[in-house]
């Protein structure tokens, strides 16, 4: 038994994992769970569950029966199962399909609570700070629920309030889900390949932004900032002075979402779809920081052509190194190289020992799978989960943020196709691709790297001496250690082994020769048939030594 915090008597959150170890039983995850050796907790649901929960629902396959679980858990599995089921490298396509069913909708909690909430986050009740604030929530979603209001100079406001208790919960079920993670990794061979453990660490890295309001504040300013001149996007306005950790306050958008574009005479579908991909595609390779979920819910569209992102809860971000990788990739998809595609995907991604002929392979193999589609054949979102899959069964992984990436260009493909159904996501990346293929190789783009290599260069050339010094002053004072490590040498090792035996046992056995040979001679008694017996004895056990020598080299092959 081995012994973490999960499977201690004293274990602080016993309650909760208890409840989540009987609903994964209950859908009929049982056998799972045995596999992971939970010891007295195995025995507690013997003793809770009989097959009658199960029966009601084994009608419906492993993948649905974990959907339902997960629905039953509550925010933080709802939340998780939402992020899974974007990807394709790590779920089968069953099990995605299943969770991308999950709408984060869940009942709403008492408007008394919020207003409570209001209150002790923000120092005043909200009967002072808000008017005709309506008790009955316009959304409600895992972490949080909205209510609409107005301020004293008549603006309406939406006010997004986290859920009661929400924090602690979600803490609870993380600590519960890393240390089932742990257990996953260490008794199921397979699992290590998925990596469960660095999957709830990248999960709590996303939620634990979601929980705090003011997060979420920033990033709509910086949003803001970085479509202040583009009159075709427009950005709510955030009340500062009415936002804290459990409430944000924010402009309320009065538009309509995706499906009701083509209804409205006021709006245009087709330009509406360029705009909505051309501002995530600027998002991603100008600003490096890009709305993470731009589903239709969280898309408004106003009048005059006027798009609206709200929900900026989960946003991704690539440095310029991570940009000008994925720029490589893309020229390279572009040209349809499967060598220059291979090697821009293993500079941006971790790997080991990988074969890279076999990867460049797949690689070709996916380049004339869909080169010949039709646009209206092609599928963005499978061309990405086959990349995807190859890579995993390669043990290529990608940062978390090229797969939110991904995510956000499936999820606006689909929306720009309820706008527009001619609309392509490859028509839309094209002009960037070019736009990035002139800058690489303008003189200004050449002048650029090449400045940007010197300065590095400078930059090592700087430090280089202090370094040298620093190192040297190591080794004068002993504090220099190398360590090497030798690989493929064991069979060379054995062989000169064996080698140096057989020329110890060889120098024995003329030692043995020789030393019988000098006691016949000296005539040292006693004597059979006038010869010395320690000499015969001497000249008997090199005969033996021999031919034992002679056999040895004989089976292995060696003279």
């Amino acid at each position: 038994m081995i012994s973490i915090g999960i499977l201690d008597k004293k274990y602080r959150h016993i309650k909760r994992l208890r409840e989540i170890l009987i609903v994964f039983v209950s859908y009929g995850f049982g056998e799972l769970l045995s596999s992971l050796e939970l010891g007295p907790h195995l025995k507690f649901l013997a003793k809770k569950i009989t097959g009658e929960e199960y029966k009601k629902v084994e009608k419906y396959n492993r993948w649905e029966r974990l959907r339902m679980a997960f629905q039953e858990l509550g925010p933080t599995f709802i939340k998780f199962g939402q992020i899974m089921s974007n990807r394709p490298d790590l779920l089968p396509p069953e099990l995605l399909s299943e969770l991308k069913k999950f709408q984060d909708s869940v009942p709403p909690f008492d408007s008394e609570e919020a207003l409570r909430i209001i209150e002790e986050d923000l120092g005043k009740p909200a009967d002072q700070l808000f008017v005709d604030f309506e008790n009955e929530p316009i959304a409600a979603a895992s972490i949080a629920q909205v209510h609409r209001a107005k301020l004293s100079n008549n603006e309406k406001v939406a006010i997004k309030i986290r859920r009661p208790g929400i924090e602690k919960k979600i803490y609870a079920d993380l600590e519960i889900m890393r240390e089932l993670a742990e257990l996953i990794e260490e008794r199921i061979d397979a699992a290590s390949l998925y990596r469960p453990v660095k999957i709830i660490d990248e999960f709590e890295s996303n939620i634990r932004n979601e929980l705090d309001m003011r997060v979420e504040a920033s990033h709509i300013k910086r949003f803001e900032t970085n479509f202040q001149e583009d009159k075709n996007i427009h950005v709510p306005r955030i009340y500062g002075e009415l936002t804290g950790k459990q409430v944000l306050t924010m402009e309320y958008i009065d538009g309509v979402k995706a499906g009701e574009v083509n209804q409205s005479q006021e709006l245009d579908g087709k330009f509406l779809a360029d705009i909505g991909a051309n501002c995530l595609l600027k998002q991603i390779f100008e600003h490096g920081f890009f709305h993470a979920d731009p589903h239709p819910g969280n898309l408004f569209f106003m009048k005059g052509n006027v798009i609206c992102f709200i929900d900026y809860g989960i946003m991704g971000r690539l440095d310029i190194e991570q940009r000008e990788k994925l720029e490589d990739l893309l020229l390279a998809i572009a040209n349809r190289d499967p060598g220059k595609a291979t090697q821009a995907v293993l500079k941006l991604s971790e790997h080991k020992d990988v074969d890279e002929r076999e990867l460049e392979g797949e690689m070709e193999y996916f380049f004339n799978k869909y080169s010949y589609l039709s646009l209206e054949e092609f599928k963005f979102s499978e061309y990405i989960s086959d990349i995807t899959r190859s890579l995993v069964k390669h043990r290529v992984y990608l940062p978390s943020e090229y797969f939110m990436l991904i995510k956000s260009l499936i999820t606006i493909e689909g929306v720009a196709r309820q706008l527009n159904p001619d609309f392509n996501v490859v028509d839309a990346i094209r002009p960037y691709a070019e736009k990035i293929l002139k800058q690489k190789y303008s003189i200004s783009g050449i002048l650029k790297r090449a400045g940007n290599a010197l300065a590095e260069t400078a930059s090592i050339l700087r430090t280089l001496p202090g370094d040298l010094d620093k190192l040297v002053k190591n080794i004068v004072e002993g504090e220099v250690k190398i360590n090497l490590k030798h690989r493929g040498l064991d069979s060379l090792t054995r062989k000169l082994d064996q080698a140096s035996n057989r020329v110890a046992y060889a120098i024995v056995l003329a030692a043995l020769i020789i030393g019988s040979s000098l006691l016949v001679l000296a005539d040292i008694p006693p004597h059979w048939h006038e010869m010395p017996i320690i000499g015969i004895i001497g000249f008997v056990g090199a005969a033996v030594m021999g031919f034992w020598l002679l056999l040895s080299i004989l089976r292995h092959g060696k003279m």
